[in-house]
């Protein structure tokens, strides 16, 4: 039987807690983490149609994405608030309520990257980098029979990955040294005496929000009783972030972009400011509010900023700059989030033996919400 707390680090393994913004309502937002955990239903929204929704189809869980009436809450709920209606209403309905907003938006899974993906930007980057989190790497020497259980199991637990690659690493063989005090438990040599044994340098990169975790894995596979490793942080730009920029494999016009995103996230009125025939290659997408990005997507040399909403003034500093404006709606842009999160959660509680049943909310039109 999974508990709470364990769904929680299956989603840090998909949508790092450590991406997100102080305040944003991400986290345990309603519940336990000793509570008990079968059903997960992920949505966009957090509403009372949802929230009973959530309740109808037995869940003890709701993961959303949008717990903006619960960010920056203080430790008290008032019921006669919208927020604190929520909170009534999951309670005596046995519902826990998750929020994975700024990870949600930020991470290799997030909206930004899925829409990223969809257009096939090539080399995307974020608009605007993550400060909490950097790409570390671990250093660790191991005897060579326990080389391969050691390198899988931290490949296993997020080392290693680069880009489309997993299981990436850097090995060289050398001679280690040490003196087993008397309390000591050596895995090879003997106590008092300098021992001399060979031993393979091991190097793989980690994302900082993941280093606990390799640690710990990698811990649990060595054979030695005092385990030599480093980690160093290391200085390259920064994977994760909101917003994504990137080139489209061939220029396409700003119609045939429109046509194409608004069919993918079900928009059925997406505004485009720029002249429909323009062609385009430089992209930056920013699903959700896209306020804030506009200045990062202009320095960036954008041709086309494709976000959920933007506000009169951005678009204004966008068409002052000659860069084309495509709003999907805010809701709308985050839609493909839900089977996102949906199929990840499965995946992970797979390969955690967690034994969940997930799925993601739909309104009554049959699309994500």
């Amino acid at each position: 039987m999974a508990l709470l707390s364990d769904v929680m680090d299956a989603l840090d393994r998909v949508f790092p807690w450590e991406l997100a913004y102080a305040g944003d309502g991400s986290g345990l937002l309603v519940g336990a983490m000793s509570s008990e955990v079968r059903r997960v239903m992920c949505a966009v929204d957090l509403t009372t149609v949802i929230v009973q929704a959530a309740i109808d189809s037995h869940c003890e869980l709701l993961v959303t994405h949008h717990p903006h009436l619960f960010a920056g809450r203080g430790s008290s709920w008032d019921f006669g608030t919208p927020g604190g209606a929520i909170a009534r209403l999951a309670t005596l309905g046995g519902l826990n309520i998750v929020g994975c907003r700024g990870n949600a938006d930020a991470g290799e899974y997030g909206a930004a990257a899925l829409a990223a993906r969809h257009l096939r930007l090539e080399e995307p980057h974020p608009l605007e980098p993550a400060e909490s989190a950097h790409m570390a790497r671990i250093v660790v020497f191991i005897p060579g029979e326990a080389l391969e259980d050691v390198s899988a199991s931290m490949a296993e637990a997020g080392a290693g990955k680069i880009g489309d690659y997993t299981h990436c690493g850097f090995r060289v063989d050398g001679k280690g040294t040490f003196v087993p005090g008397p309390g000591a438990d050596p895995y090879s040599g003997e106590r008092g005496t300098l021992n001399l044994v060979d031993e393979t340098r091991l190097e793989m990169v980690v994302p900082s929000f993941a280093v606990d975790r390799v640690v710990s894995a990698m811990l649990e596979k060595h054979p030695y009783d005092e385990v030599a490793y480093d980690v160093y942080r290391t200085t390259g730009p920064a994977l994760w972030g909101r917003g994504r920029i990137g080139t489209l494999p061939g220029e396409r016009s700003l119609s045939e972009i429109m046509e194409d995103l608004s069919a993918w996230c079900d928009a059925g009125d997406a505004v485009l400011t720029g002249d429909p025939e323009t062609g385009v290659s430089l992209v930056a997408v920013a699903p959700g509010n896209a306020d804030l990005l506009v200045g990062a997507a202009r320095s960036a040399g954008a041709e086309l900023l494709v976000a959920g909403e933007v506000g009169w003034a951005g678009t204004v500093e966008a068409c002052e700059v000659g860069m084309a404006v495509l709003c999907l709606g805010h809701l709308e842009s985050e839609r493909p989030l839900v089977p996102e999160m949906v199929g990840r959660l499965l995946e992970m509680s797979g390969g955690m033996g967690l034994e969940l049943s997930v799925e993601g909310y739909k309104d009554q039109e049959g699309r994500w919400g």
